[in-house]
């Protein structure tokens, strides 16, 4: 990363350039690191009661992204299956909800548990896609770089196409929703917009949209499902002293996933993130740098 951020600096030249191009690789390469979510519209949304809670007997629409691949046989109910993590439990095919509405604790709980299992129970997990994109017309960055956007995109914003396998333990942990963590939802009814489930008669398809939230904190918020960057992580790096703020909006954070009734099984998956960047660079004088960008990653899970 440093050797990077020299490279760029010496192509530049000038302090002031050199200093401002550095904090703009910064948001770029943490933005790529630890955030997920996308821009492309979300699917038609069942229609949804006063509680923004919802099953249906057949689904009212498909989502946005179908799943590339599909288990070729449902996964076994006489298989041992791993405890859940602690605090939560893993739904059996007696404990699944039954057809007829969910309160929006109920989805939630539904999706919490059957998340969570996919790093203790899951064989194999397959990032289908990842999708990146910057908004360049909203983009606000000092005169001197915006000749910088159309090289530092491209490098570093660039979609990931083809399927990557974790098929270990460890790599499930470290790559799947929430990377490093030992859990994958942590959601709460406060941290919950609107939840919908849609019984497809062998599987739940839920969708979870997150609450707006600036600066948000693993393990709460956006960040009890979401992938976010916390403000710790800029402000507490070798070039956190160009830093004079530093702030991350989330909005319109949404979640899609199926489940297997049978099971509980969480089989698909589908994160889309859209956040705005604002932060004000400290360097012969203080500029301001702005940028929105989004994420989207699209998992299918094998037990």
């Amino acid at each position: 990363m440093k050797k990077f951020f020299e490279e760029v600096s010496d192509s530049l030249g000038g302090e002031l350039v050199s200093g401002l191009a550095i904090a703009l690789c910064v948001i770029m390469l943490f933005s790529i690191g630890f955030l997920t979510g996308g821009v492309s519209a979300p699917a038609k949304e069942p229609a949804t009661d006063t509680n923004n809670t919802v099953v249906t007997t057949q689904p009212t629409a498909q989502p946005t992204t179908q799943p590339t691949t599909q288990p070729t046989t449902a996964p076994s109910t006489n298989e041992e299956t791993p405890a859940a993590p602690e605090g939560t439990t893993a739904p059996s095919a007696e404990e699944t909800p039954a057809s007829g509405t969910m309160s929006k604790a109920e989805i939630i709980k539904l999706y919490n548990d059957s998340a969570n299992k996919v790093k203790t129970n899951a064989v194999k997990v397959v990032k289908n896609f990842e999708d990146r994109e910057m908004n360049q017309e909203t983009m606000v960055v000092p005169g001197a770089l915006k000749g910088l956007v159309s090289t530092i995109v491209p490098k570093f914003m660039g979609d990931d196409t083809d399927p990557i396998e974790y098929a270990t333990k460890e790599e499930i942990v470290e790559n799947f929703i929430v990377p490093g963590q030992d859990y994958v939802s942590c959601l709460t009814e406060a941290d919950v917009v609107e939840a919908t489930c849609t019984d497809n008669g062998t599987e739940y398809e839920i969708m979870i949209k997150s609450i707006e939230e600036t600066n948000p904190a693993q393990g709460k918020g956006v960040g009890a499902a979401f992938d976010v960057i916390e403000t710790a992580e800029m402000t507490n790096n070798e070039y956190a002293s160009m830093l004079e703020t530093f702030d991350v909006s989330y909005s319109n954070c949404v979640l899609r996933c199926k489940i297997d009734k049978a099971t509980g099984n969480m089989t698909w998956a589908n994160y889309k993130t859209p956040l705005k960047m604002d932060i004000v660079v400290n360097m012969l004088g203080t500029h301001n740098v702005s940028a929105e960008l989004s994420f989207e990653k699209d998992y299918n899970i094998f037990y």
